[in-house]
């Protein structure tokens, strides 16, 4: 019976595709709780971040290098540093699956533009 291959090969199709990341969901939440404090909050820009003045993903994905720079801070656990409020082992692991999409996302993009 031909119906129910049709659909394992929807539901593993739509598993395939990656979910689009949700700015003010998944990212805005965590840069308000663990980032901008240093990196916006009242003129505060160290490391020449303000994460106060990116309004959605398309604001991340249009530096590429300034989003891999985030990505390494955070994969390294150089941010937030010791002495800040620190995202859990899960939070921070989504964090990092998100910004990683956005940046293979800017980087095809870039590439796509480029030819």
């Amino acid at each position: 019976m031909i119906f129910p291959r049709i659909l394992v090969l929807l539901f593993t199709s739509a598993s395939l595709v990656a979910a689009e990341v949700d700015f003010s969901r998944q990212l805005e939440p965590i840069f308000a709780e663990h980032c901008v404090r240093c990196h916006g909050e009242n003129g505060k820009v160290k490391g020449k971040l303000d994460l106060l003045s990116v309004q959605d993903t398309a604001g991340l994905k249009a530096d590429p290098e300034m989003l891999q720079k985030i990505v390494e801070a955070i994969e390294y656990e150089e941010m937030p540093p010791e002495d800040e409020p620190q995202p859990g082992p899960k939070v921070r692991k989504e964090l990092l699956a998100n910004l990683e999409t956005l940046m293979e996302e800017a980087l095809a993009e870039k590439s796509a533009f480029a030819q």
